[in-house]
């Protein structure tokens, strides 16, 4: 099969691992013949050069950035390059060609949080998504989601989705798995100023709730815990925003860890007391669940999709409760989970890349 990828996220946030997870499978499948990305080569050439082992990829030039007019009004042009027609476009987000649209096509849609939460979301840019949104749904020839939350959500907002969305879980990778504990000792020695501690992952966009873990540690604290919050994933200023109701004193406690690789994350979900997951929505909650593989404790909170995705191996507590995320946080530092409990069975990437190629093969009628 001859696949086209819109790869423009590559190095995007949450979709940005989501396209290297799956493409980067998908260039070893035996079924797949060739591959061509849309994206920037200063990206793309990198990272083919460590997964494009058989040299089945074109790279097309597109540097718009998504979600914009003028991406819309160069694709009919980009359309047209290549000397090989491909069998189907994939697009691992709903910003999708509303002219010239590729067919067939499928597209990954995640979740639908700026319409259940549009107060983190100017008007313009909902506006803007509902329409492309309701433009994917009714070009696509198939959607793929990650939870049953997120496809009920999709089906809701239009009935074009009904009977052509497939849930396909996000997964983890491998190298999220508990560390041994020469790692472990490592990864203490390095952390040891800010032992004990609890963490987040993640921006401080509005549905992350992550003004909610502030307010609860603060309020451990001030019952003579000793507890750090170690941050990853900020953007310039989110600790500055978060930690300025609290004084001075809590630049020695909210930590801003900067950017981290993954064995680090993997290091800090086994330390720490507990992953702080308090999103009021998510379409999957990956970084919980990577917590959980590396025999880390989830504190999360208590939503539809959270429930569905991490079921009995999280502590759930009511999304925005500061007192119950208190509460959680010190009955968590009271009984550390023991490292003799082994991770309940976890998703990986290698079987999510697997069904989406599968879709994709029935989509373009290769199967």
């Amino acid at each position: 099969m001859k696949i086209q990828v819109d790869a423009r996220l590559l190095h995007g946030g949450g979709i940005g691992r989501y396209i290297r997870e799956i493409v980067g499978r998908w260039l070893a499948e035996s079924s797949v013949e060739r591959m061509r990305l849309f994206g920037r080569p200063a990206e793309l050439g990198p990272w083919l050069e460590q997964h494009d082992a058989r040299g089945l990829s074109d790279v097309v030039p597109w540097g718009d950035p998504p979600y914009s007019p003028a991406g819309q009004l160069r694709w009919p042009s980009l359309a047209r390059r290549g000397h090989w027609a491909a069998d189907i476009t994939f697009f691992p987000h709903y910003d999708v060609p509303l002219w010239a649209h590729p067919t067939p096509s499928l597209v990954a849609i995640h979740d639908l949080i700026q319409f259940k939460h549009p107060e983190g979301f100017p008007t313009w840019k909902r506006a803007a998504g509902r329409m492309l949104l309701q433009g994917a749904i009714e070009k696509c020839a198939g959607i793929v989601t990650v939870s049953e939350y997120s496809r009920a959500a999709i089906e809701d907002f239009s009935a074009s989705a009904a009977g052509k969305t497939r849930v396909v879980p996000n997964g983890v990778a491998a190298i999220f798995s508990p560390p041994t504990e020469e790692e472990l000792r490592t990864a203490r020695d390095r952390w040891a100023e800010h032992l004990p501690f609890v963490m987040t992952v993640g921006p401080a966009k509005r549905h992350k709730g992550l003004e909610t873990a502030v307010r609860a540690v603060a309020m451990a604290r001030e019952q003579g815990h000793d507890l750090a919050l170690l941050m990853v994933g900020l953007r310039p200023g989110d600790r500055d925003r978060l930690a300025g109701a609290h004084g001075p004193d809590a630049a020695g406690w909210i930590v801003d860890t900067g950017p981290l690789g993954d064995g680090d994350l993997r290091d800090l979900y086994a330390l720490c007391v507990a992953l702080m997951h308090p999103s009021l929505a998510e379409g999957f909650g990956l970084v919980a669940v990577e917590a959980l593989a590396c025999g880390g404790r989830v504190l999360a909170s208590r939503i539809a999709v959270t429930e569905e995705i991490l079921g009995e191996h999280a502590t759930f507590i009511p999304a925005g409760d500061t007192e119950a995320w208190r509460d959680g946080v010190l009955e968590a530092a009271a009984s550390p989970r023991p490292r003799s409990v082994a991770p309940p069975a976890i998703p990986r990437w290698d079987a999510a890349a697997r069904t989406t190629l599968d879709i994709a093969l029935q989509v373009a009628g290769k199967s």
